[in-house]
């Protein structure tokens, strides 16, 4: 039989243990439920579980870290632009892709 632990059984202490660490990276509830979601209420998580769990938010953070620094490092040919031409922003209009789209606000229409 479970262990309970405050009244809750220690393998649902152990997931809302994971979530909170999870959430204080920054990973949405959204992320969290879809990983969780492999493991069944009725399982207990593993160890094994715990690392695979890990290493798809390893991978979800490395790729905001990325975005991060990308923003980070072109911020600087922000200043004064006021977004006023889309033609050379390294942000929202990389290589002048909407081009393709047309001409205007093609981001809003």
């Amino acid at each position: 039989m479970e262990q309970l632990t405050l009244g809750y059984a220690r393998d649902m202490l152990r997931r809302i243990a994971l979530i909170k660490a999870a959430q204080s990276l920054g990973i949405s509830l959204a992320d969290i439920t879809a990983i969780l979601a492999a493991f069944p209420l009725t399982d207990k998580i593993s160890a094994k579980d715990i690392d695979q769990m890990v290493r798809k938010w390893s991978v979800m953070l490395d790729g905001r870290i990325a975005g991060l620094t990308k923003l980070r490092n072109h911020l600087d040919k922000c200043i004064g632009c006021g977004c006023l031409s889309r033609t050379d922003c390294p942000l929202v209009n990389p290589s002048d892709c909407l081009s393709k789209k047309g001409r205007g606000a093609v981001i809003l229409s």
